[in-house]
């Protein structure tokens, strides 16, 4: 549970758009609740000879539970996270269940996904709420390409669902051309450059240095 109040209060500080853009190595959805639905590493789990797809396993009991066993978990969690095997089309309707059960509840969800970067938000804005709707627009102006790649139907399930309940959703990749003059430079060259200012990167990862120490004096033995 020590990461998942972690992770709760960088969410909590960083509830605005420019906030979760700002946050890095979040995959999809929102946080983990120490379970995996089968196809995540796992460590050691009970042998099994039959497993298929929607088998759920709890990691600290390491045993098989159903989903109805998960739904009072997820209910409890303020952010939950879905570490995915890209492409898996398993893994995405997983995703949908679980958001369809924090609906049935009356709350509204919002969704975070790498396979989009924070310079496409305001067309992923857009297409969500309708007023892009032209498709091969909407991936060329997301820079879908540069971005992610790869075949955007395999996602594309999760995102409808966004745009036909109007949920929120925040692409979590910075933009490649930032991504490449970090790897090239390093973060302490590029600390002056007016990309990477424009992202308010500082300002990000002071606040989250900051939750990170409170994080760890909470749960610390």
């Amino acid at each position: 549970m020590a990461h998942t109040l972690c992770y709760y209060i960088l969410m909590r500080h960083f509830q605005s758009k420019s906030g979760f853009r700002k946050i890095f190595g979040i995959f999809f959805i929102l946080i983990s609740v120490g379970l995996a639905v089968s196809g995540c590493a796992m460590g050691h789990i009970p042998q099994a000879t039959s497993w298929k797809a929607g088998d759920i396993i709890d990691t600290h009991a390491k045993q098989l539970v159903t989903f109805d066993h998960l739904k009072p978990r997820l209910l409890e969690a303020h952010v939950i996270y879905i570490g995915e095997e890209h492409y898996n089309p398993h893994h995405i309707q997983a995703a949908i269940q679980m958001l369809e059960v924090i609906r049935d509840t009356g709350k509204r969800p919002g969704i975070a996904m790498e396979m989009f970067g924070w310079d496409g938000q305001h067309a992923l804005d857009q297409y969500i709420q309708g007023t892009l709707s032209d498709k091969s627009q909407f991936l060329v102006e997301v820079h879908w390409e540069a971005n992610w790649g790869g075949n955007f139907a395999d996602y594309e399930p999760l995102v409808n669902y966004a745009k036909t309940h109007r949920l929120p959703l925040y692409g979590m990749n910075p933009p490649r051309t930032l991504v490449r003059k970090v790897v090239t430079q390093g973060l302490s060259s590029t600390r002056q450059d007016p990309e990477r200012i424009q992202w308010g990167f500082e300002k990000a990862r002071s606040e989250e240095r900051r939750v990170g120490k409170e994080c760890r004096s909470r749960w610390s033995p």
